[in-house]
């Protein structure tokens, strides 16, 4: 990536998405040989090929509707090792580029991508997952979603009375909704916005709501300011902001 000048210091060209900012500071890490995991504020030295565990793209093969193998998200890496490591996680999804983009979206690939369309894309994938029966056939599957639940949480009372309505393809145990509160958690990556996190409370409850920043599309300052000044209880913001995450992910 050829360097160009930007206020007197040189930036790695140029983006659409990224800030000059956030380019040189992706060069800086790369240099140094250090990163960080903003999501949960950890930082970490970047391991050497020596240090490396190869794992495969997925913990257990892709869930699609009408799978009926075993859907396991617990692996053990080094089974016969002494001190084998045991990994035992939800499944995060996270937003992608629409394979095919409704013609509502035409002519305006912001609002087909990060604007709204991340959001029905991955909402939508949740939503077909519930409406599979997966959850009933794995009870203890647990799914991460970003962005406050991808909105679902705002939705819940419209998606049991519309689902009342059609004739599921799949009979369920109980209401979409329920599954939503049982099997999904939210982060708040990318909705610093005081009034979403009362509702995704509300909807979920702060056991299933944790902090998250969306670096590099969102500011980390600016989310950490907001999940500090967030008029919540100091009990739902430490279980927000910490304990959720330590419970769910082991860390």
């Amino acid at each position: 990536m050829s360097a160009i000048e930007d206020g007197g210091r040189a930036a790695l060209g140029h983006s659409s998405i990224f800030t000059p900012e956030v380019i040189n500071d992706i060069h800086v890490k790369a240099e140094l040989g250090r990163y960080r995991m903003r999501g949960f504020s950890l930082f970490k030295k970047i391991p050497t090929w020596d240090d490396l565990t190869f794992l495969p793209g997925t913990l257990t093969r892709f869930v699609i509707e009408g799978y009926r193998e075993k859907c396991e998200t617990r692996t053990v890496i080094g089974p016969k090792a002494k001190r084998p490591l045991v990994l035992d996680v939800p499944v995060y999804i996270h937003p992608a580029h629409m394979a095919v983009r409704p013609p509502a979206f035409d002519d305006y690939p912001g609002l087909a991508a990060s604007i709204w369309g991340w959001t029905a894309e991955t909402g939508g994938h949740a939503l077909r997952l519930i409406l599979s029966g997966l959850f009933d056939r794995w009870p203890t599957l647990n799914i991460i979603l970003g962005h406050m639940g991808e909105m679902l949480p705002f939705c819940l009372w419209r998606l049991d009375s519309r689902f009342k309505i059609y004739r599921p393809k799949v009979k369920l145990e109980r209401m979409p909704s329920d599954y939503v509160r049982r099997h999904i958690y939210a982060t708040t990556a990318g909705a610093c916005q005081a009034e979403a996190l009362a509702c995704t409370i509300a909807a979920l409850g702060a056991e299933r709501v944790m902090f998250s920043v969306d670096y590099p599309l969102e500011d980390s300052l600016e989310a950490s300011r907001f999940i500090e000044a967030a008029p919540i209880s100091e009990q739902e913001r430490e279980l927000v902001c910490w304990k959720n995450a330590a419970r769910l992910l082991r860390v």
